[in-house]
């Protein structure tokens, strides 16, 4: 994975510096969750004057699933994975607003 670019996190709260640019093991059961997670990387829906982020654009997401095929128990477990992955990294971007 590439880190992003200052124009791809315009918006977010972060900069290409708050990303370790470390590896990181992935277990095979969420590999997809995480590539859907990193296609998401630039649909943050901001609020205010401020641009915090406050989720990700569902309407992208949703998309991004169809075209991949997901349907029934595996769409909803995708969409799951993303719910978890979207608080966890909210949670850091919050961090980031407060220091």
């Amino acid at each position: 994975m590439t880190l992003p670019t200052a124009e791809e996190l315009e918006g977010t709260g972060l900069t290409p510096e708050d990303y370790e640019d470390e590896e990181v093991e992935v277990w095979p059961e969420l590999w997809p969750a995480w590539c859907l997670f990193d296609d998401m990387r630039t649909q943050w829906r901001t609020r205010g004057m401020d641009g915090r982020p406050y989720g990700l654009d569902y309407a992208v997401l949703f998309r991004l699933m169809d075209e991949d095929g997901l349907k029934g128990r595996e769409w909803r477990q995708a969409l799951d994975d993303i719910r978890v992955l979207e608080g966890a990294a909210l949670e850091e971007m919050r961090k980031q607003h407060t220091k």
